[in-house]
This record gives C-alpha cells, structure tokens and sequence, in this order.
C-alpha cells in the first residue's frame, strides 16, 4: 500500500507543489531520487520527493503510510538529510506526507517545515476529481 500511496501522490504532484506554498516559476526540479555511494559519495540514500527550487533550497519529502508515526520518522529524515549529497550553502527543508496516527512527539519536536496530512490532503483531490468529471453521484 505505500507504494501505491507514493505513486498517488507523485500523480499529483502539482498539488503537492501549491500546497507546499511552491512559486512554480522557481521550480527546477521535483521528483523521486536515489543516491548512490561511489568514491566521491560517503552514503546513498533513499528520498520519496526530492524538490529543487532556485536560490539554493531543497524540500526533501518523506512519505509515511502506517498505522502509528513515531519519532523513527525524525530519526530517518535526519539521516537522509545528513547522506544527501548538495552544494555548500543550500538549505534543505524536510517535509512529512503521511496517511496514519502521527504521534504529539513528532509533532511537538517542530523537526518538519511542513506536515502534510494526506487523508485531507487526498480527499480534497478526490473532490477535484469530482468537480472536473462530474462524477459526484458515483463516489
């Protein structure tokens, strides 16, 4: 089920974008990346969407779809963060999308720069959905 929840939401990821306050125009990459280890490379790492806007910023967003979100989410974010390899002076803003519980110590630890609840987040798509096919008598 995550793979299909990450592929939902990289479908959308316009909406992603604008809900992440993104200028489109600033825009210079967004997508799934992998790194991987070689002799200028310390760590490979592993990151859902990777989302690359002018003036040296990165959003590196982690998507979580699981009963219960611990703290283990900071811990795996802080690690990618630490193994991605960037540019010197680059900021890098993480970024949770998660279908589950998250726990008040996630919330409450403030780590993230944004956390998206995609429950909410999927169903104003399906309303979308809706509104341009005029299915809402189906759903």
């Amino acid at each position: 089920m995550g793979l299909q929840f990450q592929n939902t939401m990289l479908a959308n990821l316009h909406l992603v974008i604008r809900y992440l306050d993104i200028d489109v125009s600033t825009l210079v990459t967004a997508s799934p990346y992998f790194q991987i280890k070689n002799s200028k490379i310390k760590e490979s790492c592993q990151i859902d969407l990777l989302i690359q806007v002018k003036h040296n910023s990165f959003y590196l967003c982690e998507f979580k779809f699981k009963k219960n979100i611990g703290t283990e989410v900071i811990a795996e974010m802080e690690k990618k963060i630490k193994a991605f390899s960037r540019p010197k002076n680059t900021s890098v803003h993480p970024v949770l999308v998660y279908v589950g519980v998250l726990s008040e110590e996630v919330l409450d630890a403030d780590y993230f720069s944004k956390i998206i609840n995609a429950e909410i987040f999927l169903d104003k798509i399906l309303n979308i959905y809706r509104k341009n096919q005029g299915m809402e008598k189906i759903f």
